[in-house]
């Protein structure tokens, strides 16, 4: 009856060679490190373009906020909309702009902890835009 049991004809049980186990490993490893390049990545082109934006908009309101000469003089109130309204994009800006800077620091945390919990897998590779994660 034991013979039955345990004999290779019945189906027994069998692991995966541990080259495959490792390679199933290193492939679940990378895909988060890819997923976390790929956040830190399109956090950090949001940043980007948000700062060009912001940076746009602080112009705009110089210009139209005149110069330390004029201060001393009423702003009509079309002027001072458009400088209240710049006042708040710049503020909603800035406040995005620490958010997106907290995201990157900890996305590339996360990527630093990934690498030092699975040592021997290598995570210097390059990002997906080709470069590496220097913060």
């Amino acid at each position: 009856m034991l013979k039955r049991i345990f004999s290779p004809s019945t189906g027994m049980f069998k692991t995966r060679s541990a080259d495959r186990d490792s390679a199933t490993d290193q492939g679940a490893v990378l895909a988060i490190a890819k997923a976390i390049d790929l956040a830190v990545e399109t956090a950090a082109a949001e940043r980007s373009g948000l700062k060009r934006r912001m940076d746009d908009v602080i112009s705009r309101a110089a210009i139209v906020g005149g110069n330390e000469i004029e201060e001393y003089r009423p702003h009509p109130d079309a002027r001072s909309d458009v400088l209240h309204k710049a006042d708040l994009d710049i503020r909603a800006g800035e406040a995005r702009l620490l958010i997106l800077d907290s995201n990157i620091s900890s996305f590339l945390l996360l990527r630093t902890e990934l690498q030092s919990r699975f040592p021997a897998i290598a995570l210097d590779l390059p990002m997906a835009s080709g470069t590496k994660p220097d913060r």
